[in-house]
């Protein structure tokens, strides 16, 4: 119900933009480039991570869907449908509620992000998604 409410929208964005946020800061760190919220020539929407290593482009998409199994899973095909025509596209889905999509452990493998500081990352994303989302219920319940 929060995530469809127009008024927590900016909390709803603000939520995906700190995951996004913690992704870009470990990529630059370990000294890959990532170019945030780029659009398409044509201005259509595109993933919001562009990363370029070795000459070639590799999008990141990130998304925080309501924390369910099969939503999880759906919102990656979501993002392999919309942007897959784009190249090589990673979905990055971490649940509301913290969840984590095993399928985003395929990110540093493709662009050799080191095992401990991925999960530091991971650990970092999860509990600002399950911050973030105890102020929206906070906020949604008037409490």
């Amino acid at each position: 119900m929060v995530s469809a409410c127009q008024v927590h929208l900016p909390e709803i964005t603000g939520r995906h933009d700190r995951v996004q946020t913690i992704l870009t800061d470990l990529l630059w760190d370990q000294g890959i480039e990532a170019v945030p919220n780029t659009s398409a020539e044509d201005g259509r929407s595109i993933p919001e991570v562009t990363v370029v290593k070795g000459g070639s482009r590799v999008y990141i998409d990130v998304t925080v869907p309501f924390d369910d199994p099969a939503n999880l899973y759906r919102a990656a095909q979501d993002k392999l449908d919309k942007s897959g025509h784009l190249g090589t596209v990673f979905p990055l889905v971490v649940g509301a509620l913290g969840s984590w999509l095993p399928e985003n452990d395929q990110i540093p493998a493709a662009l050799q992000i080191p095992r401990g500081k991925w999960n530091e990352a991971r650990r970092s994303m999860r509990a600002s998604a399950i911050e973030d989302s105890c102020c929206l219920a906070k906020d949604f319940l008037h409490l």
